[in-house]
């Protein structure tokens, strides 16, 4: 995924999760696709989110995220 398109997405989101509302200020944040790479999603900003890496691996194992929804 290009650098642009991350930064496009961090910007949209306010630099904090989509989940939890935790800030960049406070932890990692990673760029998560909305709809799988392996299930056809693709690498532009309406099928991507930014999330908290704790929400990010819960969103990916099935897990519950640590608060809020997505």
């Amino acid at each position: 995924m290009r650098d642009s398109i991350k930064e496009a997405v961090r910007q949209r989101d306010q630099e904090q999760c989509v989940n939890c509302c935790v800030t960049s200020d406070n932890a990692d944040l990673e760029v998560h696709h909305i709809v799988a790479r392996s299930r056809g999603g693709r690498d532009y900003i309406p099928n991507l989110a930014l999330l908290w890496v704790d929400c990010h691996r819960a969103q990916h194992s099935g897990g519950t995220a640590p608060t809020g929804t997505l």
